[in-house]
């Protein structure tokens, strides 16, 4: 039998009903698998507005859903990164040493114009990959009201004054958390595009060194009107879920006052119903989150879901058995009841053996404050024979 295993940890966060301007924020949506570099353009609505370092220079989109390893999810040729959110991301370079003042971007057409005198909230994250010799500060956001594609090889990069960059001398050099740059801005009004990249020239340019690429990953791109504040109480968004093989049913445990739901599943896919039913096509580690909304506000709820085929069982013929350990996902201590107890074996998913009781009592609570947060296996022997498997998820939802 197989079995789905969870263990989430989980954020929760609010924010006004202000709709994401940005679409196709997070690379998910592609209709082709990327097959090479320079293909970002599979990431519709996203585009690359120039031609860097010659017809060779390209901005690049990284998935998942890929036969070449060399702009795969997380392994790439460029390193090794985990999308901030699904199983996408998107990947430029913003200084070249050689290739005077070259520059790759990103650009992609908002929802809707922004409107003058509102304020607007800019987020989205960067990671520096791997094996880029270089880093630079100077990585920002530019809106504007016209495209800026254009086609001249000779010009490289485009000499705009973006209204969110990262701060001067802040030259970020992390390879392996996902940073966040933001900011905020009054729209003139009008701008229906937002382009991402360095818009200063290497004279202007803080860098990490002086040799070699600056290249960054880019993730989870957001642009909303931030001058509305939540008025009311925003609704608390929670959810739990049970499973049977790779089918997973969410059960949402959102407040009432919540009338729309929006789920992401973390594998690039994402539903709308109050409870969902969602089928994984394999197994490994993914973030659903789930986004739940009132008239007014929102609040989201995000866990990281580890996704294993590991079953549990009968394994032997020892005596005439029964066990029963509950609660299960547990966060404080669990309780177990077996009317054999020659000996439990506890390990971990890896199969590392974590406990060994011998000659336990057969009515005993556990606490689980020494393990790790994480999916546990508890293997029960009965007259020296193994005869029964339990899965137990320790958890820190209560």
């Amino acid at each position: 039998m197989k079995n789905l295993q969870f263990v989430i940890f989980f954020l929760v966060f609010n924010y006004c009903t202000a709709q994401n301007l940005v679409p196709n924020f997070s690379f998910e949506q592609y209709d082709t698998c990327v097959n090479g570099y320079g293909q970002i353009y599979l990431a519709v609505p996203w585009f690359q507005p120039n031609i860097c370092c010659g017809p060779g220079g390209s901005s690049d989109f990284f998935a998942k859903c890929t036969n070449n390893p060399n702009i795969g999810v997380p392994d790439n040729s460029t390193g090794f990164q985990n999308a901030k959110n699904g199983v996408a991301y998107a990947g430029i370079g913003v200084s070249f040493y050689g290739f005077n003042d070259g520059r790759e971007y990103l650009e992609a057409r908002l929802k809707s114009p922004l409107i003058g005198g509102k304020k607007y909230c800019v987020h989205f994250y960067v990671s520096k990959a791997d094996k880029a010799f270089d880093g630079i500060d100077v990585i920002g956001a530019y809106f504007s009201v016209d495209t800026l594609l254009y086609n001249d090889v000779t010009f490289f990069y485009l000499p705009y004054q973006p209204q969110v960059v990262n701060a001067p001398n802040n030259i970020i050099t992390d390879t392996v958390n996902w940073v966040l740059i933001s900011g905020e801005f009054i729209a003139n009004g009008s701008e229906k595009f937002i382009t991402i990249g360095n818009f200063f020239p290497d004279s202007l340019t803080n860098h990490d060194t002086t040799a070699g690429a600056a290249y960054y990953y880019i993730d989870d791109v957001s642009v909303m009107l931030c001058d509305d504040t939540c008025k009311e109480t925003p609704p608390v968004a929670k959810f739990n879920y049970s499973d049977t093989g790779l089918t997973a049913k969410f059960n949402n445990l959102s407040t009432a006052t919540s009338n729309n739901w929006l789920w992401y599943f973390g594998d690039g896919t994402s539903d709308t119903l109050q409870n969902p039913v969602h089928i994984y096509d394999s197994a490994g580690t993914f973030t659903v989150t789930l986004i739940a909304c009132d008239s007014n506000c929102c609040n989201t709820f995000e866990g990281q879901v580890v996704v294993s085929e590991v079953g549990e069982g009968e394994l032997g013929v020892g005596k005439n058995s029964e066990v029963q350990i509950f609660p299960n996902p547990a966060s404080e201590s669990v309780t177990i009841f077996s009317n054999c107890d020659d000996e439990l074996i506890i390990t971990d998913i890896t199969g590392r053996k974590i406990r060994d009781y011998k000659k336990f009592l057969n009515n005993l609570t556990l606490p689980m404050d020494g393990f790790d947060l994480g999916i546990y296996f508890f293997y029960f022997y009965c007259d020296g024979v193994p005869f029964t498997v339990k899965k137990i998820v320790h958890s820190n939802i209560k």
